[in-house]
């Protein structure tokens, strides 16, 4: 059975004043299975820029999401937007067609028409509606994501991490690559956790050799570095809100199973908790240790974890027998 990732009951005071607010952009059906963990201390905001979609989202919305009905990008202003053969994968972005020709169901990326939509920024629709203190980012917007981030630069200064779609090929025409977004994320303070890798095998060889094709793009995981932590809790002058946002960012890296980095939070700003807190913080880190780490070392032990790792291989996600990930990202 999975942790509760809020703690004990003796810290749910603090998350009930100021729940984890998660902005999800470029969502479908809903929040993911990971982040229901959160509930009920969890306030999700979604971005939604067809009209006729926003009303019919807001109708079905559960009472922790919100939505708000506009395309983000980095500027103000009107761009096309490409409707493509399959929903999922319209952009702001023109399909890299000569790239995509060499792997299979190109006709995904087929341009259906072009629409004129209006963007704005994260930062000012955040602002416009009077929200505030951001937690976490979850971002897949096919290939604008590093738009999106460069229209963002308020809001990165105060969350706590990100879970974002980084490319290692162009895609999409023009399209910033993994590179690009991983030098932005740094400047502000984060570091890359992990990264759930995606794979495609071309067309002409997709039954042939492993199963395993050309790294495309990933789920990256991204989380502030403790001392970028320390420097937003010191902008926080109520103690209690200051408590919330330290037990939030333990939340968050309790949520995607970082146990360490967790106890380092905590370790870092330890000073702000009362005894009974502290105590009660470690007696339920005490019943995280891994039962691994207390196994003896025997002969034989490599050889029997290297087996379990090439089984593991037979389970991996797979599309079609053309397109693997690597499974879930963190360790859980």
């Amino acid at each position: 059975m999975r942790k509760d990732i809020f703690i004990n009951q003796e810290f749910y005071k603090y998350y009930e004043s100021a729940p984890i607010i998660l902005i999800d952009i470029g969502a479908s059906g809903g929040i993911s299975k990971r982040w229901q963990r959160a509930l009920p201390y969890l306030s999700v905001i979604m971005f939604e820029p067809d009209e006729r979609g926003f009303r019919e989202l807001v109708r079905e919305a559960k009472p922790y999401e919100k939505y708000i009905n506009c395309a983000l990008y980095k500027n103000k202003e009107s761009v096309d937007f490409h409707l493509l053969q399959k929903q999922e994968v319209s952009s702001i972005l023109r399909p890299s067609i000569g790239f995509l020709q060499q792997f299979p169901e190109v006709e995904r990326f087929d341009v259906a028409r072009v629409i004129k939509i209006e963007t704005d920024t994260l930062d000012n629709q955040l602002k416009q509606n009077d929200i505030n203190d951001i937690d976490f980012i979850k971002l897949d917007a096919q290939g604008a994501e590093d738009a999106i981030l460069e229209g963002a630069e308020n809001t990165l200064n105060n969350v706590i991490g990100l879970e974002v779609e980084v490319e290692f090929s162009k895609v999409y025409s023009d399209q910033p690559l993994f590179g690009d977004i991983d030098k932005r994320l740094r400047s502000f303070g984060f570091e890359l956790f992990d990264l759930n890798p995606h794979y495609w095998k071309r067309s002409s060889g997709k039954m042939h050799g492993g199963r395993k094709g050309q790294l495309i793009f990933a789920d990256a995981l991204y989380l502030s570095s403790v001392d970028s932590l320390n420097a937003k809790f010191s902008k926080i002058t109520d103690l209690k809100i200051k408590k919330a946002k330290i037990l939030k960012a333990v939340s968050i890296a309790l949520l995607y199973g970082y146990v360490d980095y967790a106890l380092e939070i905590f370790k870092a700003n330890v000073d702000f908790f009362d005894d009974t807190e502290k105590n009660c913080f470690k007696k339920e880190m005490e019943k995280r240790v891994n039962v691994s780490t207390k196994m003896p070392d025997f002969p034989g032990r490599g050889k029997i974890a290297k087996l379990f790792k090439k089984i593991s291989r037979f389970f991996q996600p797979s599309y079609n027998d053309w397109a693997m990930s690597q499974g879930e990202l963190g360790n859980e």
